[in-house]
């Protein structure tokens, strides 16, 4: 029977054997304890095959059979436990036997578990190491979720067996208790203030998680030192004397590892000489603060739960790659404690700061190598650049075309070691510790190709002392990034005593404000050689804060709340004179940028003139008003070498849509020359991934990438245009445009206009659109016209007091206006549920009146305008808000007009609402009707009133429209709508209207949804006017079935995504409440 996770009598039988494990006629037991049938099992050795990899280190080759052949666990006695050689071999067993589990060990002190994660473009190991002398509960509970399910069919087997390698349960559940010690720590350490009890406590877990992550590489035959430690002192009868803290661990951590060891004294002989045996770190870690010399005091209490929780889990000190993982706690888990430590552990909620997932980190560093690498070395073949940064160590065989040009390795062997990269908001190291494995990679890779290379340990020790630099604003944040680099650094080290293990990084790494310049940071100065060299970096790397700019205050100042206003806008301030100073052509800068936005002026800036800029960021830039400032600024200035829109969200603990923006170094001209590099051939790629990126990102992806390019077809041709030089791969969208392009389209007077820059939407155009759009523009070109040319639109009346001049029925009754006076109007999307709006159904009428109050005499329409100028009004709105003033002409909207209370008619027979929710479409009238600002106004022909309303329309205002309101709302401004797209010239469209006049329902019911179900698990159903409509325009554009169908699957995920990132907690029919 399969094993319940419940029963602790299972997991102590499970325990007892893994303890015990000695030889190969253990590993059958071992299954037979986790419920597999032992009738089923067959156990045996095997030849071990001389072309298998690796197999001069394979002594003995076991295997057990489950089910047959379904399944099997290989046993292999080697003399190497090396990750590298482990995953070489059990991917070279998985190739024959698909479904396999591989155990590797020398003697049986430690057995590694390993088990294959296969694609068709990845091959990743998860390992999972015991010492059976001395188990984790914690790998115990792992394994024992490899028992056997109650449907023993292999691929159930095979789900289960992944579940015992799970390593973010495990990290999860690490860092979940991780917080809660962290706290109690700060709950018992005495006579200290809260926020002194904060920084001790964060100091003291670093150093304790130091030493378990390094205690197997010190103490090779004593894995569990501090363990060992605390046993030491309990056996002294110690317990509850309060002696630990102040006595044992103050001696380790400010002599032992402070390259203090002679200084020891008053602990246990055995407790010295081990610590006598630590090497010299060189490293401020273990440098005594002022608050552990204040006297602080902790009980023996809390030490015993540190104690029992650290020892429950298994710690590496190799961080996870793409290729390999281990389920244990890593160097990464610092990364995640920072994260949550930033916002909430510190006592501050606004620093913006999200722990980059590592794939995301690997592809950037990868792409920026190979950026870097391209710009100082064009001559050399892009293909074979690619696939030596991209390709996997076991598939490098495709840089052959860089052994035709003479001298090639040794060039880039020289350019990979002269790298300077620096991330200016480098966090817990997440990008210098990615950097420093790929650099070491491909070093690595270059001297085992063109000469012998030496120790792991010097390639890594060299790049950490020679490329890497990195700045934060938070003293624990660069911290944390040191201990990272030197657990990078360390890990699998050859130690010695007299010379120092670790580098001094604290030149390299440094606390100062990156963007805002002072006198305790100045970019020249701290990093004085890099400038001198080199004049910049060769890569500026990384994810700056996301601070919303209401929130951004001096880092010093703590919370955003503690600022004062002034203090923040003084802030702000200097934030926007840096850039003005770095980028004196930047004389216009929105103070509603966020913050990430200063840090890529600041990155831009520091780059040297072969430089690469690679950000991690919102992708709110793309699309809002604030962005126009960068969009225009790269657009003029800056090569934009790719945008990349990432497939998943980044951030789960952040409601932040990310892309990956590479860059070039500014080109710095004039104004007057700025026209000339924007029609040059400078051409920036939008790429949109179909897979996440550890299954897209490859080599052959790359070069297509840096392939695409701009046709002559496009050139003038707008949206449709476009559509003819997109590429498509199996991994991605790729949308070429020359900036030149960009900056006309944002132009406000359009293509060929020299207005001020307006911005553009980027992100919707050429990133979030599905595949169906670009379908509809290369399908339909011909047939496409923009909506300002057939029907221009725009905005309804902007009263500047409502309350005067929109009259309801009962305000119409009371003055008895007459009716020259008083027009329908179409107020709200909200009043006509129907496409066709009636006018005398209309609740409100507009006050319209042109003539001098002279010649109005006797009419109730002057009573009405000396009433408002006597009237008490509250100003409403503006820095005023509340006030009360005497009579509306006082108002701040009205005062500047000729007539306070004369309004310019704006009327139409079309109308679009400025905001939508799930109800799209034009409301349409028979007669012209004035409508309020929230509707923009137009005129048109049957044609056009026709295809407004068609689901072709409806889509491309989804993908062209902003929707950053809340409740998932979308909103449009008048110029976009006239800028957007109509069907034209469509066979049907002219001969009266399709749609007919019913109830406008919303997107879902319009095309026969059902918005609770997968889409997909649906065949569109639109409604018979709808469906006639459609049918016209997509037989004029030439779709097959399929597409027709993906045209109402698209415009309906669209609106569901926007939906759903309405106010959290509320219900679709909560939304509706607020929009129509």
């Amino acid at each position: 029977m399969p094993i319940s996770l419940n029963e602790s009598g299972d997991l102590r039988s499970l325990e007892k054997h893994l303890s015990s494990l000695s030889a190969p006629e253990d590993i059958p037991g071992l299954f037979s304890i986790l419920g597999y049938p032992e009738e089923r099992l067959q156990w045996g050795q095997e030849d071990i095959d001389p072309g298998l990899e690796g197999a001069e280190r394979i002594s003995t080759l076991s295997s057990l059979r489950i089910f047959e052949d379904d399944l099997r666990i290989f046993l292999l006695e080697t003399s190497s436990l090396d990750p590298e050689f482990i995953h070489t071999v059990t991917h070279a067993l998985g190739r024959r036997n698909p479904r396999s589990l591989a155990i590797f060990t020398i003697d049986y002190s430690r057995v590694v578990f390993a088990y294959p994660r296969r694609s068709d473009r990845t091959r990743k190991t998860t390992r999972l190491t015991i010492d059976p002398a001395a188990l984790c509960p914690v790998q115990v509970r792992a394994l024992g979720r490899m028992a056997c399910p109650a449907d023993p069919a292999p691929s159930a087997v095979w789900r289960r067996w992944g579940e015992g390698f799970d390593v973010e349960a495990l990290s999860g559940s690490f860092l979940a208790g991780y917080k809660e010690i962290f706290f109690r720590l700060c709950e018992h350490a005495a006579g200290v203030s809260p926020e002194e009890a904060r920084a001790f406590s964060l100091q003291c877990l670093n150093r304790l998680i130091f030493i378990y992550f390094i205690e197997k590489t010190w103490w090779p035959g004593s894995a569990h030192f501090m363990r060992w430690v605390w046993e030491a002192y309990l056996s002294k009868g110690l317990y509850g004397s309060g002696r630990f803290y102040q006595d044992w661990l103050r001696a380790i951590f400010f002599q032992g590892l402070n390259g203090r060891n002679h200084e020891i004294t008053g602990l246990p002989d055995e407790v010295v000489g081990v610590l006598r045996t630590i090497p010299y770190l060189n490293d401020s870690l273990f440098v005594e603060g002022e608050v552990e010399r204040s006297g602080l005091t902790l009980p023996d209490e809390i030490f015993e739960e540190v104690f029992a929780f650290f020892e429950a889990y298994p710690f590496t000190p190799r961080e996870a790659t793409l290729y390999d993982e281990e389920v244990a706690v890593d160097p990464q888990m610092i990364g995640h404690f920072y994260e949550w430590y930033a916002a909430e552990g510190a006592g501050r909620k606004d620093q913006g700061i999200i722990y980059t997932p590592r794939v995301e980190v690997d592809f950037m560093c990868r792409r920026a190598v190979a950026g870097a690498l391209r710009n100082q070395m064009p001559d050399l073949p892009r293909e074979g650049l690619y696939h030596f940064v991209f390709d996997p160590p076991w598939e490098r065989e495709k840089t052959r075309t860089l052994d035709l040009h003479p001298g090639a390795w040794r060039r880039v062997d020289d350019a990979l070691g002269a790298l300077l990269v620096v991330d200016p908001a480098c966090g817990s190291g997440a990008f210098l510790v990615g950097m420093l494995d790929l650099l070491a990679e491909l070093i690595h890779t270059l001297h085992t190709r063109t000469s012998p290379g030496g120790p792991d340990h010097d390639v890594r020790s060299g790049v950490l002392q020679r490329s890497l630099y990195g700045v934060d604003v938070m003293p624990w944040a660069v911290q944390a990034a040191r201990m990272r680099l030197w657990l990078s650094l360390a890990a699998g080290t050859d130690l010695a005593i007299d010379s120092p293990l670790l580098p001094d990084l604290d030149q390299r790494l440094r606390v100062g404000d990156a963007v805002v310049e002072g006198d305790l940071f100045r970019w020249d100065v701290e990093f004085v050689e890099v400038f001198q060299e080199k004049n910049g970096f060769d890569i500026v790397i990384g994810n700056p804060p996301y601070v919303r700019q209401e929130l951004i205050s001096p880092p010093a100042r703590g919370e955003a709340s503690a600022a004062t206003p002034a203090e923040r806008r003084e802030y702000k301030a200097r934030l926007i004179d840096t850039v003005c100073s770095c980028f004196p052509m930047v004389t216009r800068f929105d103070r509603k940028n966020d913050l990430y936005v200063y840090f890529i002026f600041r990155g831009l800036g520091l780059l040297n003139k072969n430089g690469i800029c690679c950000f991690i960021t919102s992708n709110a830039w793309l699309d809002v008003g604030y962005g126009r400032d960068l969009q225009e600024f790269l657009l003029r200035y800056v090569p934009i070498h790719a945008i990349y829109d990432v497939p998943t969200r980044s951030f789960r603990r952040a409601d932040v849509n990310t892309v990956i923006a590479v860059f070039g170094a500014p080109e710095l001209l004039s104004s007057r020359e700025a026209s000339c590099l924007t029609s040059a051939s400078k051409t920036a790629k939008f790429v949109r991934f179909s897979r996440p990126f550890e299954e897209g990102v490859s080599a052959e992806t790359m070069v297509a990438i840096d392939l695409a390019r701009v046709g002559t077809r496009a050139e003038g041709g707008g949206l449709p245009g476009v559509a003819e030089n997109m590429v498509r791969t199996e991994a991605c969208r790729i949308v070429p445009l020359l900036q030149a392009a960009l900056l006309e389209d944002g132009l406000s007077q359009g293509r060929g206009g020299r207005g001020a820059y307006g911005g553009d939407k980027w992100g919707g155009k050429y990133l979030r659109a599905p595949d169906i759009f670009y379908t509809l523009l290369k399908k339909g070109r011909g047939h496409l016209v923009r909506i300002g040319d057939v029907a221009p639109f725009r905005r309804g009346i902007t009263t500047g007091s409502n309350a005067f001049f929109y009259l309801d029925r009962e305000a119409q009754a009371r003055w008895e206006i007459e009716e020259e006076f008083l027009r329908p109007v179409f107020k709200s999307p909200r009043e006509s549920r129907r496409i066709m709006v009636d006018p005398e159904a209309l609740e409100y009428r507009v006050f319209v009146c042109t003539s001098p109050k002279d010649e109005l005499r006797s009419t109730n329409a002057l009573r009405y305008i000396e009433w408002g100028e006597a009237h008490e009004v509250r100003v409403r709105g503006g820095g005023g808000r509340g006030v009360w003033v005497r009579g509306y002409p006082h108002l701040r909207t009205l005062e500047e007009r000729k007539r306070w209370y004369s309004l310019e008619e704006k009327k139409g027979t079309i109308f679009w609402s400025k905001e939508t929710h799930d109800r799209l479409g034009c409301f349409l009238s028979e007669e012209s009707v004035a409508c309020d600002c929230r509707l923009y106004a137009g005129e048109g022909p049957t044609e056009v009133k026709n295809a407004l309303n068609s689901t072709v329309t409806h889509l491309f205002s989804e993908v062209l429209a902003r929707s950053n309101l809340g409740c998932g709302a979308k909103s449009v401004m008048v110029y976009e709508v006239n800028q957007s797209y109509v069907p034209s010239g469509i066979e049907g469209l002219t001969e009266g209207l399709v749609v007919e006049d019913r109830e406008c329902r919303s997107i879902f019911a319009e095309c026969g949804f059902d918005p609770a179900l997968p889409f997909r698990d649906q065949d569109p159903a639109p409604l018979p006017d709808r469906e006639r409509l459609d049918g016209m325009i997509f037989e004029a554009f030439g779709l097959t079935g399929e597409e027709r169908d993906e045209v109402y699957y698209a415009v309906c995920e669209l609106v569901q995504q926007r939906l759903a990132k309405g106010r959290p907690g509320q219900s679709l029919s909560m939304n509706r409440a607020f929009l129509p």
